[in-house]
């Protein structure tokens, strides 16, 4: 009987002791609950506010977007500068009085035609002298191709150039929305110096909350 009654005072003794530390466990684990999902809420309630946006594990949003501009403004000032030797080609053929690499379909018919016509006129002075009237015709005929051609090619520079124009606003553009992007990541970066501090008293919290949860679930294990 006194065996019996120091197990069943003993037990009794266990049972109240588990009951009490699952007790305090219970109670702890509801104010632990409480200051996580405060701290969680803060750093959700400060991404919100600061228009912070995860963009998977490269970083935020901001920083993908000064990559692919960055990428955008290095492709933009390669087509700028090709515009620009276009233009500058155009520029200097036209003062040398030179054909350029570059062909377009109306100048080179002008062109074909020309060569033609001045085949012909070597024919005809062949053959009928300088003072021959067909080539009064044909001389009148090369002067106005003459004339066609200087338009067209002064047309092509324009053309040129206001495609460089247009390159080069495009390039500033881009840069300016660069610059711009950079200088919301400055202050985005103070942002986020003070949200790491949110996330690392949240994961703090988390961590402390999981291992209270852990012990209370062996506690209650026992006294069950």
């Amino acid at each position: 009987a006194v065996a019996e009654a120091f197990v069943a005072t003993q037990g009794q003794i266990r049972t109240a002791a588990t009951d009490d530390a699952a007790g305090w466990l219970n109670s702890r684990l509801k104010s632990l609950n409480d200051r996580l999902r405060a701290s969680e809420d803060a750093v959700a309630a400060f991404k919100l506010d600061h228009k912070i946006v995860n963009a998977g594990r490269d970083g935020t949003t901001q920083q993908l977007r000064v990559t692919e501009l960055n990428q955008q403004v290095s492709a933009a000032r390669l087509r700028t500068e090709e515009a620009k030797t276009r233009y500058q080609q155009a520029q200097r053929d036209l003062k040398a009085n030179v054909d350029g690499p570059i062909k377009q379909d109306l100048l080179s018919a002008l062109r074909a035609q020309r060569s033609a016509l001045n085949d012909q006129i070597a024919q005809k002075r062949a053959v009928f002298g300088d003072r021959h009237p067909d080539l009064v015709i044909s001389y009148s005929q090369l002067s106005e191709l003459n004339k066609q051609i200087e338009s067209e090619r002064k047309r092509n520079i324009d053309s040129a150039k206001s495609e460089y124009e247009a390159m080069l606003d495009q390039q500033k553009s881009l840069e300016n929305r660069l610059k711009s992007v950079e200088a919301e990541m400055l202050i985005e970066g103070l942002a986020f110096v003070k949200l790491q501090e949110l996330q690392r008293d949240a994961d703090a919290n988390k961590n402390i909350y999981e291992q209270f949860l852990s012990r209370f679930k062996t506690t209650d294990e026992q006294r069950l």
